[in-house]
């Protein structure tokens, strides 16, 4: 049986890109696998990042772990297609390509382009998928993405593609559009500030700490107020959803202590930031 293996392609540096990402590792859980132009902060638990010349030790790694979202920035994509066609075969390990877009006319063409090219990179159509992120809620997607649109209606084999996955241009996706780190701990129950809070309190925190807890339950409030509408996103990308109770296993097996330091992968190593092995020598994976 193949292993869950999502590809995830960001159409440009808009930040509703980033979320639909993390929204689909939410939900999917297991290791996620970032592609680059380079390295920006040390990973947290469950993610690899790996720069644009390192296409092969990244596909390796993700096609390798039992669960995978890979996620390719909108500037490594092109490159992505051409390690696809110099692997014919390559893609056939993916469960699905999921393409996201704004309603600028610059995500809209960068879409069409990447469908092209991965289709004729090897791509099944039934394995594409489309999220349409910051869609004005008094529109519909067929008026906000008119260029998505009549491609489709040109591209018969793209006539599956469904309208229904639509994250709005709503206040708690703006926000998450900011911070989606903690989006996956937060809908499983992995994480809660409003026990948080209770707790600062009985302990008599300061004004100052409070003040800090409550910003995290507005935010926890507001991400949990659009769980059903994230939910129903994935439901249309038609992939493997983890139970919460793995996901919450997952996550405290990957709170133990540990540092982040770069680790040795011979040549070129600094460019590729990683957790830290645990005693046994394995990298945590979310």
């Amino acid at each position: 049986m193949k292993h869950p293996l999502a590809l995830h392609i960001r159409t440009t540096r808009h930040a509703a890109q980033g979320l639909s990402a993390s929204l689909i590792h939410s939900q999917m859980g297991g290791l996620r696998v970032s592609i680059e132009s380079r390295a920006r902060t040390p990973s947290p638990p469950g993610t690899l990042r790996f720069r644009v010349d390192q296409l092969e030790e990244a596909h390796v790694a993700a096609a390798s772990a039992s669960c995978c979202v890979m996620d390719v920035a909108e500037d490594c994509w092109r490159a992505f297609v051409r390690f696809l066609r110099d692997c014919p075969g390559t893609t056939s390990d993916f469960t699905a390509c999921v393409l996201t877009t704004t309603p600028d006319e610059l995500s809209q063409t960068s879409t069409i382009d990447a469908a092209n090219e991965l289709l004729a990179a090897g791509m099944l159509p039934a394995q594409m998928r489309i999220i349409y992120a910051d869609a004005p809620r008094e529109r519909l997607p067929e008026t906000a993405y008119g260029l998505l649109a009549r491609f489709v209606e040109q591209r018969a084999v793209l006539e599956h593609w469904r309208t229904d996955a639509v994250l709005s241009d709503a206040p708690a996706f703006s926000r998450l559009q900011r911070d989606h780190s903690q989006l996956g701990d937060l809908l499983h129950g992995a994480l809660d500030f409003e026990l948080d809070l209770e707790r600062a309190r009985s302990a008599g925190a300061d004004e100052a700490s409070l003040r800090e807890v409550m910003r995290k339950v507005l935010s926890q409030r507001m991400v949990l107020g659009v769980a059903g509408d994230i939910g129903k996103v994935f439901d249309t990308l038609s992939l493997p959803r983890m139970p919460s109770s793995a996901w919450r296993e997952e996550a405290e097996r990957c709170a133990a202590p540990r540092q982040d330091k770069l680790v040795d992968t011979g040549p070129r190593s600094e460019d590729r930031i990683q957790p830290m092995p645990d005693e046994n020598g394995t990298a945590p994976s979310m």
